[in-house]
């Protein structure tokens, strides 16, 4: 990830201070805060990629152009869709390469935040050094997230970038013109982006603000959590019943150290099974949601999920 040089942590402590500010009154405002602060990075460094990647897919055009001249009206769809599916081959290699230093240490700076705020949260203190695991692994997790929406939707960004090249000129254009399809990708990738890198950040921070909450009660001999929903018109109607219940620590420190496991070895869908994001009918209700509480430990339970915890003295 490339971003400006690191701003120190003076500065990204005066921004996180400015931004908790002016969080929303009813979210959690260091959390928010973090979401500000990577938010523009994390988007600068995906539209890189994107750009990068079609740059590079670029220097195929001369076969690309001979295949469409030659190919029947019928048959010009199959030569766009492997251009796309070159396109996503790119992007993959990309995100793979080595992040940048000044992008590792604001993802560090981010996740030690999100974690400390999370232990002061519950008024414990945390340690990190009896953690060693818990900053690199919410560091790769972050990654991890964002190269798996590349792997696991690839067919799903397949069919929306076929779909719109095939919408547009391009069938009938002769010959194609260059400038107009790397437009459309640009467009439809910038979309992309739009739909899933606030939900995957938003996720990643209130996850490793709670795994703060929980390792610092565990190392304090903290023996019960309780959930503790943010009630407002946004909540959903398992928050508002998972609200004040008892939180197996057990169970929590299993999803805990197996989601460090499969962050470190990079393995988004063991990170994906191991802490699911719930979904639910229309028509669910107690007993159903106490059915999908045994499956899931700490919060975040669900997308744009802002249930956090605090200690109960059994």
């Amino acid at each position: 990830m490339e971003t400006t040089d690191y701003p120190g942590d003076e500065v990204f402590d005066s921004a996180k201070h400015t931004l908790c500010c002016i969080s929303k009154e009813h979210d959690i405002a260091e959390v928010q805060a973090i979401i500000a602060i990577l938010s523009p990075s994390l988007d600068f460094y995906w539209k890189r990629l994107v750009r990068e990647a079609i740059t590079e897919v670029e220097t195929q055009l001369g076969p690309f152009d001979e295949a469409l001249a030659a190919a029947e009206p019928g048959e010009r769809s199959k030569v766009l869709q492997d251009l796309v599916v070159a396109l996503l081959l790119s992007l993959r290699r990309r995100m793979q390469q080595p992040v940048s230093a000044s992008g590792m240490a604001l993802l560090r700076r981010s996740a030690i935040s999100l974690l400390t705020d999370g232990a002061k949260a519950i008024g414990e203190p945390l340690s990190l050094a009896r953690a060693p695991r818990l900053v690199p692994a919410a560091v790769a997790d972050l990654l991890t997230m964002m190269q798996g929406r590349v792997e696991l939707r690839a067919t799903e960004v397949q069919q929306a970038l076929r779909g719109l090249l095939t919408r547009t000129e391009l069938l009938t254009m002769a010959p194609v013109d260059r400038e107009v399809w790397k437009a459309r990708l640009l467009a439809l990738m910038g979309a992309e982006t739009g739909s899933w890198l606030p939900f995957v950040i938003d996720q990643w921070a209130y996850r490793w603000y709670n795994v703060g909450s929980f390792t610092a009660a565990r190392q304090s001999g903290v023996i019960g959590l309780i959930a503790v929903a943010t009630i407002d018109a946004k909540t959903s109607d398992f928050c508002r019943w998972v609200n004040g219940r008892v939180i197996s620590m057990e169970r929590a420190q299993r999803q805990v150290d197996r989601h460090v496991e499969a962050a470190l070895a990079g393995d988004v869908r063991a990170m994906m099974q191991n802490w699911p994001l719930l979904t639910f009918a229309p028509t669910d209700g107690p007993a159903e949601f106490a059915i999908k509480f045994l499956s899931v430990g700490l919060p975040p339970y669900h997308g744009r999920c802002r249930t956090r915890t605090r200690t109960v003295r059994l």
